[in-house]
Parts: structure tokens; C-alpha cells; sequence
């Protein structure tokens, strides 16, 4: 009965050569139900495996959707900047000197940039905030990454990027614009 209750049959202990027969079977019962509590010790042991496996389950399915939101992110990042770059060259091709086409994209892009921005911020804030909350042991510290990435990218696209093309926008040949183009950065 213990051995049943433990998950092993005796015919299989037999084939492995933990049994010699009949004579060895009250032995290895007598052992097996001498000891209650190395029973239950190893059944709990079974348990906390089982209990720590589902956890490290979870853990990669958080730290998954975490890597896809930081992706999500540097894709936003690199979009705006892509816009930005695209205005300006829109800008100048439509007869904008390099100052003036910095200035009026950056102040025509400056809403979508903050926009879109913003909205994952106010998203992330109360994820950030709650690194007292069971379970979030994983989950805060990487919105807070990700928070600083955001008002980084979101800092380098309005300062860092005009001053960049103002920079090098001197040696770019610009050629007019297509239609598709113009549709894009109208957005």
C-alpha cells in the first residue's frame, strides 16, 4: 500500500533489481512504512519542485512580454526619429532653408513625438511605482527601464536629433519629395 501510494509497483522494482523476490518485499514495505515522515518529506520535496517550476514558468512569461514591450518601445524611438529626419528633408525640399526646416519640424513633430510618448509613460507609471506589490519583483524594475528609455529617446529626439542634422543636414542633397512621402509626414 505505501509503495502504491508512493508510485511504485512492485514488478517494477523487480524488473529494476531494488527486489530479490517475494522475501525482499515485507522488508522493503516494513521500511517504507517505518518511516511515515520521510514519506511526506519527500512528497513535499515533489510539491516545492512542482510549486518552483510553475514559478520559473511564470517568470519567463513575464521577462517575454517585457523583452516585446522594450522592442515596442525602440520601435516607437526609432519611428519618431525616422518622421523627424523625413519632415526635415520634406521641409527642405519644399524650399526651407537647413535652420528654418529644423525649427518648423521639430515644433510641427513635437506633438506626435510627446504623444505618443506620454501615453506609454502614464501606461508604465503605476507598473513602475508598485515595486511593493507581490509579484512585481520583475515586472517594476523593467518598466522603470523602460521609462528612462522613453524620456531618453523622447529627450534625444527633441534636442539631440535637430542639432544633429543641423550639423550634418549641411552635406545631404535633398531631393523633392513623392507623394508618398509627403502623405507620410503629414501623419
Amino acid at each position: 500500500a505505501t509503495m502504491a501510494r508512493l508510485g511504485f509497483r512492485a514488478d517494477e522494482l523487480e524488473q529494476r533489481g531494488l527486489l530479490g523476490g517475494d522475501e525482499s518485499l515485507p522488508l522493503l514495505e516494513r521500511l517504507l512504512t517505518t518511516d511515515e515522515d520521510a514519506v511526506k518529506e519527500v512528497q513535499n520535496l515533489y510539491d516545492a519542485r512542482d510549486a518552483l517550476r510553475s514559478q520559473q514558468a511564470q517568470m519567463r512569461e513575464q521577462t517575454h512580454r517585457q523583452s516585446e514591450q522594450t522592442l515596442r518601445e525602440a520601435r516607437i524611438a526609432v519611428r519618431n526619429g525616422i518622421l523627424l529626419v523625413s519632415h526635415y528633408n520634406q521641409l527642405r525640399a519644399d524650399g526651407l532653408g537647413l535652420r528654418e526646416a529644423v525649427i518648423q519640424g521639430s515644433l510641427d513633430r513635437l506633438t506626435p513625438i510627446l504623444m505618443t510618448s506620454l501615453t506609454t509613460a502614464l501606461a508604465l507609471i503605476p507598473l513602475a511605482l508598485g515595486s511593493e506589490v507581490s509579484g512585481n519583483e520583475i515586472q517594476s524594475p523593467m518598466a522603470q527601464v523602460i521609462l528612462g528609455g522613453l524620456v531618453s529617446s523622447t529627450l534625444l529626439n527633441g534636442f539631440v536629433m535637430p542639432i544633429m542634422y543641423l550639423i550634418f543636414g549641411r552635406r545631404a542633397v535633398v531631393a523633392p519629395a513623392t507623394p508618398n512621402e509627403k502623405a507620410l509626414c503629414h501623419e
